[in-house]
């Protein structure tokens, strides 16, 4: 799918286990973009388990009454029919203006890591529960948003820096099977140039990092 016209204004994903904060995101949403009086009429969220496609038509095709905004949220992403998921990629290469869109699942996928491309996506995640390993394949699916998010829980977490960056060269290693030799070669001197940043105290450990996951996504 190439990358959703929708403006992000319009387009949210909440993604995560962690169900309270992301709740409590989903209700500060509403009170942002509807007065009390037209949440009635222009407030609807839909469950993805067993959404019948034309009900998810009908929910993108209907209109705002007595406010210029609709919010419609469709949660448990994860669980939507193959029909369903086609119906939303198609919809946001052509958005209604009025529509404010609210996706919310626990987990990713391959079409909801594209959807994460263009929207405002916000990550809820129980603290401990990603780790070097889930930080290669953020890169690796050029995901920017989760990678550094993993990154930054990593290190809040006190991760030591020289794991992450041990972690980071054993995934590069195994990269060889589908990266060209150049693209390869390319990644290991950005990991040295970050090692050597680091241990000569030429950049913060954090913003090493950050520029290293960057140019390694560029080349996965």
């Amino acid at each position: 799918m190439n990358p959703s016209p929708i403006p992000k204004a319009n387009l949210y994903l909440l993604i995560g286990d962690n169900e309270l904060p992301k709740l409590n995101k989903i209700e500060s949403i509403k009170k942002e973009l509807l007065p009390q009086g037209a949440l009635d009429f222009n407030l609807e969220v839909l469950s993805a388990q067993d959404l019948e496609v034309k009900k998810l038509q009908e929910a993108l095709l209907r209109l705002p009454i007595k406010t210029g905004r609709r919010l419609l949220i469709l949660r448990n992403l994860q669980d939507l029919s193959k029909d369903c998921r086609e119906i939303i990629l198609g919809y946001l290469k052509k958005p209604h203006p009025w529509i404010t869109l609210v996706l919310e699942g626990k987990s990713l996928d391959k079409d909801i890591e594209q959807i994460a491309n263009c929207a405002q996506t916000l990550y809820f995640r129980k603290a401990g529960s990603y780790d070097v390993f889930a930080l290669g394949r953020a890169i690796d699916n050029k995901n920017q948003v989760l990678a550094l998010d993993i990154l930054s829980d990593l290190l809040l977490r006190g991760e030591k820096v020289q794991k992450i960056l041990g972690g980071l060269i054993w995934h590069w290693e195994n990269t060889e099977r589908y990266l060209s030799q150049e693209k390869i070669k390319k990644g290991f001197e950005a990991l040295l140039e970050a090692d050597l940043n680091i241990k000569r105290s030429l950049l913060k450990p954090n913003i090493a990092l950050e520029l290293l996951v960057v140019k390694l996504m560029l080349l996965a």
